[in-house]
């Protein structure tokens, strides 16, 4: 989809379907169309999930998924029992005739030449195997012979061999597990109260323009705690910090950070009051701390 384009035909806003969604459902139904026609490849599937074409609409996703559901009972979208959308007519208000009849030729093109390569090479085997046949023959024959009559082939050793099959291994390479997507909206509502508690450095990117790494990292906790938990650990990290009866020897340094390791150390079931209660003797999240302050150090500071 990057650097292509999409047709909008002047008549799109005076269609009679797009007014009686508009004045039904709010301009939003504009929003929502056009996000779905940059989010679609050439067929007219739409790669994006309903939690990122939300989020680029500003709208929740339960809200998104109902609007896109009334849309597709005007004909313009499909929707399927996994929630993956189509955009009904692609090929004919978004298709290019010039690049179809040039896309046909290059295939016709290419199919008279490989079929002119296999005659061909086809040509070339049948004049080697008259020429070879008769030899090969001779030495399939003398090889069979030297079998039967090997010493080897008959004894008790060749029979145990013979028994055994060699096990082939399995050499398909395991497709990579992605990770189920948690709810990029989730993400976004953690970042927002991160940089509102002051927490840490703030965080400026949100969650469409991190790196794939950090939003996995990001994604790690949502599945075992629920959006208050997140937002009552980052809200009690940010507290700890400032007071002067506790200490975290290892603070971290971004959002992405607390999310990938500290968000299960600042619920409130692991009691992080006391755990980081300053202290004259080393607790075990002193040691904690300490260890993955020395082993950050190490790696160049970085948190």
């Amino acid at each position: 989809m990057k650097g292509s384009w999409i047709k909008l035909w002047r008549c799109f806003i005076e269609d009679s379907t797009v007014q009686f969604l508009t004045k039904r459902e709010g301009h939003v139904t504009v929003t929502l169309l056009v996000t779905l026609l940059c989010s679609s490849e050439e067929d007219g599937i739409v790669t994006r999930t309903f939690d990122e074409v939300s989020f680029l609409c500003g709208l929740g996703v339960d809200e998104c998924r109902d609007l896109a559901h009334k849309i597709a009972e005007r004909g313009i979208i499909s929707i399927d029992s996994e929630d993956k959308v189509t955009v009904l007519n692609w090929a004919k208000y978004q298709g290019n005739p010039s690049a179809a009849r040039s896309k046909r030729y290059r295939d016709n093109h290419r199919m008279k030449m490989s079929t002119v390569t296999k005659t061909s090479r086809d040509e070339s085997r049948s004049r080697h195997a008259n020429v070879t046949g008769e030899a090969e023959a001779e030495a399939e024959a003398e090889a069979e012979e030297d079998i039967k009559n090997s010493p080897h082939t008959n004894s008790p050793e060749a029979a145990r061999e013979g028994s055994q099959i060699n096990p082939i291994e399995d050499m398909c390479v395991e497709n990579p597990i992605e990770p189920q997507g948690q709810g990029l909206t989730r993400i976004e509502k953690a970042r927002a109260v991160w940089n509102e508690a002051k927490a840490g450095p703030p965080m400026r990117l949100n969650v469409l323009n991190m790196g794939p790494d950090n939003r996995h990292s990001c994604m790690l906790p949502l599945p075992a705690y629920s959006d208050e938990e997140i937002a009552e650990a980052i809200d009690t990290y940010a507290r700890i910090r400032l007071s002067s009866e506790h200490e975290v020897r290892a603070p971290y340094q971004s959002f992405v950070g607390f999310m990938r390791g500290g968000v299960e150390k600042f619920v409130a079931a692991a009691d992080p009051w006391a755990a980081y209660k300053r202290q004259r003797g080393n607790s075990h999240r002193d040691i904690e701390d300490r260890d993955r302050e020395a082993a950050l150090a190490m790696l160049g500071g970085g948190k």
